[in-house]
């Protein structure tokens, strides 16, 4: 199979890239689910739609429900660097994506620039 291709805003690009972000996380969709966002799957991060600007890896550990599940298994601060509580990332996550119930949020592993 193909990579899988994440588009992604300045700020969550450049916190992969800078600040030690290792998980995307999206609402759980037809196209964010166990289909389509495996372990081993290979993932491209894009600035965007157009910018050459990527990050290349594989998917590592995923987790897979509500955002109190999600952060049961992955530390939010892998998710969403800022944040200075579970807290603050979930407001800084509803503001990004609005009020989703069920969530992917899958590592990216070995990334390679």
């Amino acid at each position: 199979m193909n990579r899988l291709f994440v588009p992604l805003n300045n700020e969550a690009f450049y916190w992969f890239k800078n600040n030690g972000k290792k998980y995307e996380l999206r609402a759980y969709g037809p196209r964010w689910n166990e289909e389509h966002v495996f372990e081993g799957r290979k993932v491209e991060l894009r600035r965007g739609y157009s910018t050459p600007d990527s990050i290349k890896g594989k998917i590592g550990k995923i987790a897979i429900g509500t955002l109190a599940k999600v952060f049961s298994e992955i530390d939010y601060k892998k998710i969403i660097p800022p944040a200075e509580s579970a807290k603050e990332a979930v407001l800084i996550i509803k503001r990004m994506m609005g009020n989703k119930k069920k969530f992917i949020a899958f590592e990216i592993a070995r990334q390679m620039e």
